[in-house]
């Protein structure tokens, strides 16, 4: 098994996992729903968006997924409102966290041949 296999199925366990645990309370369910609504429309989007103009070959990629962020956070709102959560903004630290990722990898996107692209 690879290790992005292994990665993957340890991700999907982990969240099947908070999902079982959050359907028992609206609180935690509400918890769950709104950090991966922070995701959707905060990290994601913001990385999606920084696509560099030498890849003008993503645009359509891109496009198709920052809609499928769209809808999922359409779905998840949706959802929130049923439960009757009060939305929060995303915490700080989201920010911090792509900020240090991008101090971190910017020194090395030139030892990519694609560039940013691949960071």
């Amino acid at each position: 098994m690879t290790i992005r296999r292994l990665q993957h199925r340890a991700v999907d366990a982990i969240k099947r996992h908070a999902l079982a645990l959050s359907v028992r309370s609206q609180r935690a369910q509400t918890q769950v729903l709104q950090e991966y609504l922070w995701i959707e429309e905060g990290a994601e989007a913001i990385a999606l968006d920084r696509i560099p103009p030498e890849a003008p070959w993503l645009a359509k990629l891109v496009d198709r997924q920052l809609a499928d962020e769209t809808r999922h956070a359409r779905l998840l709102r949706a959802r929130l409102a049923e439960l009757g959560a009060e939305l929060k903004p995303p915490p700080s630290i989201l920010r911090v966290k792509l900020w240090v990722l991008d101090r971190v990898c910017t020194p090395y996107e030139a030892r990519f041949a694609a560039g940013r692209v691949v960071v």
